[in-house]
């Protein structure tokens, strides 16, 4: 094939909507939804960091993985996105739990209605899906959702990705594409820039791999190593002193936070200023 026939796929959001509309409809792909494979860990994380009370949006829902597990803790929730299919099947999925409020596509008039009432707005794997150009009139959509000065949004995305390594070739039509529509990335510094130029303060950004998050905290006793044993006394001591609520601890706890580490993925917490 001639270079010339080689293109950068140019998304719009009409693309990208036909993009997840597929994804929700495709059995096969709903275990790379990354709030399928992760969710569990998110939750813990979430849980940690901030209550989970009040009026509380999942902006990006995709088929309700993450709302599914805040359901089953309690979490009364609604959600949001930009695909009518993806938000058809949340709504199938989760329609009979009594504590969902439902599902709606992202439009002018869902953030109109929602302006200074949400206490949690989370936002799992969706901003760098967005179009660049679009990503600060988002932000404060999201911010202006949030109660003035109370209001908290949570985020996570890839740390650092190399989108060059998860781009794939249509032999087809030529196109070239993030396998997974991913558009930007981002760093620990370069997110937390972007989020207080946005009008939030930050009250943590970490990265992190989340299944430390999702590992059970004692395993069988066939499986203790001198280094699993200190590790776990560690963590016991770090979770007693959290309980004492000594002076200096960092967001979340020392316990939370020898679990934190480093690894492939952000997570943010702030606040509307």
């Amino acid at each position: 094939m001639p270079d010339r026939d080689v293109h950068q796929l140019e998304w719009d959001e009409g693309i990208i909507r036909r993009f997840w509309d597929f994804a929700a409809t495709r059995e096969s792909w709903q275990e790379d939804y990354f709030s399928y494979q992760s969710g569990t860990g998110i939750v813990a994380v979430l849980k940690a960091l901030t209550p989970l009370d009040g009026r509380v949006l999942d902006y990006g829902c995709g088929p309700g993985y993450l709302v599914e597990r805040l359901l089953a803790m309690g979490v009364a929730c609604e959600g949001a996105d930009l695909s009518e299919a993806t938000v058809a099947a949340a709504n199938q999925r989760l329609g009979d739990r009594p504590l969902w409020h439902g599902a709606r596509v992202i439009d002018p008039a869902f953030s109109n209605e929602r302006e200074g009432l949400l206490d949690l707005v989370i936002c799992v794997e969706t901003i760098e899906h967005l179009l660049r150009p679009s990503l600060p009139s988002t932000l404060q959509k999201l911010r202006r959702m949030l109660k003035p000065g109370s209001g908290r949004l949570f985020i996570t995305t890839p740390h650092a990705e190399d989108l060059a390594r998860a781009q794939v070739f249509c032999p087809e039509c030529g196109s070239v594409f993030h396998r997974y529509q991913h558009l930007s990335q981002f760093t620990k510094a370069s997110l937390t820039e972007l989020m207080e130029r946005e009008g939030f303060s930050t009250l943590a950004c970490e990265a992190t791999d989340f299944a430390r998050f999702q590992e059970p905290l004692l395993r069988g006793p066939l499986e203790w190593s001198p280094r699993y044993v200190l590790k776990t006394l560690l963590r016991a001591g770090a979770a007693s002193g959290d309980a004492l609520h000594l002076p200096g601890r960092p967001k979340g706890g020392l316990a939370f936070a020898r679990r934190v580490g480093s690894g492939p993925h952000l997570f943010w917490l702030g606040q509307r200023r």
